[in-house]
């Protein structure tokens, strides 16, 4: 690993725990994520499924040693986005990944790691951190605040509907993009020039991703209702809108997963949609 920094661990007054960082990750560091958010969980296909994004060089690994050995860390994943509204781009950080091994947990190691990325932001001019997490608390202490337009919920009650079958396109899940960790397979509904991506099991259909006009977007969701059908949309969408005024029960609820940082305050996040796909 490539040691950018060094920060001694005072508060357990050792010069032990070193904060390093990396445009690679190291192996120790992958055996405990995988271990922490897959093994442990009885799923997941591959990291590189998952997080496709991975060996990006720009990715950068912060993580926290011990006598030598990694014992955990996380991600920083760089990411742009245009503001269109005020015609400027921001520079962001997603950070995910945050795992220590067990038996270092407790001793305030998360904390540090965090500490130090929001440093290591500040040096690289990021504009915002952002992250996703129900456990609010723990990041609100490092002045993270919920910012989450998502909605996430059932919709029942859908009718009936036959798509053209020469204007209808059924394919499996772009291998392109990232499989979300909770999912093992899915596939896409392509329609005129529309179409709908989602993750599926035995029992239900996860609409994570759309686009294209309202009216074949909703006509492709009506197609899905053979099993239970749940769906991510963005309260600024149109299709946020469309759903309300149509017939059918939409159960949606606000996710209040995603928290971020500002480190320049002359940027707003309110204005960057961030997708299922980009989560971490």
């Amino acid at each position: 690993m490539t040691c950018l920094g060094v920060i001694e661990l005072k508060e357990l007054n050792s010069d032990e725990f070193i904060i390093s960082y990396s445009s690679i990750p190291d192996s120790a560091y992958i055996k405990i994520i995988w271990k922490e958010f897959f093994e442990s969980r009885s799923r997941g296909l591959t990291l590189e499924r998952h997080f496709p994004w991975l060996t990006d060089k720009k990715n950068v690994f912060v993580s926290v040693n011990y006598k030598g050995a990694v014992i955990g860390g996380l991600v920083m994943r760089q990411l742009s986005k245009v503001d269109v509204k005020n015609n400027i781009i921001l520079n962001l950080s997603l950070i995910g990944l945050v795992c220590i091994k067990e038996e270092f947990r407790g001793l305030g190691l998360s904390t540090l790691l965090l500490e130090n990325s929001i440093e290591k932001a500040r040096k690289m001019k990021i504009d915002h951190l952002v992250l996703w997490s129900s456990k609010h608390a723990v990041y609100e202490k490092l002045n993270f605040k919920i910012l989450d337009f998502s909605q996430y919920g059932q919709l029942k009650n859908l009718p009936k509907v036959e798509l053209l079958k020469d204007e209808m396109i059924v394919k499996g899940y772009p291998e392109e993009l990232p499989m979300p960790v909770f999912a093992t397979t899915g596939g896409s509904i392509h329609y005129r020039t529309s179409s709908v991506i989602y993750t599926c099991d035995h029992e239900k259909y996860n609409v994570i991703s759309y686009e294209g006009e309202l009216n074949d977007i909703w006509k492709i969701l009506c197609t899905l209702n053979s099993k239970k059908l749940y769906i991510n949309v963005d309260v600024r969408d149109e299709l946020y809108r469309y759903l309300n005024e149509k017939n059918c029960q939409a159960n949606l609820e606000k996710s209040n997963l995603q928290m971020s940082h500002c480190l320049n305050t002359d940027t707003q996040l309110e204005n960057i949609k961030l997708s299922v796909l980009d989560r971490i």
